[in-house]
């Protein structure tokens, strides 16, 4: 399973508890704007932004749904569709 960057983390966070980009930025104290640019990659992740998400915690969802994947007894193009789903989805490619 491919290592997910902090830009990444921050839009599953932020889709994994159903908040708009408004709702974000209220709780990270930075614009709407910004925090758009930080899940397209075009700005770093500020390590306070990281701290008040708590993205360790918070992806373990997005991680299980993923690992369960990988680990499932399903054809690899059938996993390969699903996993690819799932980011699309959430818009981290």
């Amino acid at each position: 399973m491919k290592e997910l960057s902090k830009n990444q983390k921050l839009r599953i966070v932020r889709i994994g508890r159903g908040l708009t980009l408004e709702e974000t930025a209220r709780k990270v104290f930075l614009s709407p704007s910004f925090v758009l640019m930080i899940e397209q990659g075009k700005r770093k992740v500020p390590d306070e932004v990281e701290n008040i998400l708590d993205f360790d915690k918070n992806i373990k969802w997005y991680l299980t749904i993923a690992a369960a994947l990988s680990e499932a007894d399903l054809p690899e193009k059938d996993t390969a569709e699903a996993l690819d789903i799932l980011d699309k989805v959430l818009k981290i490619r």
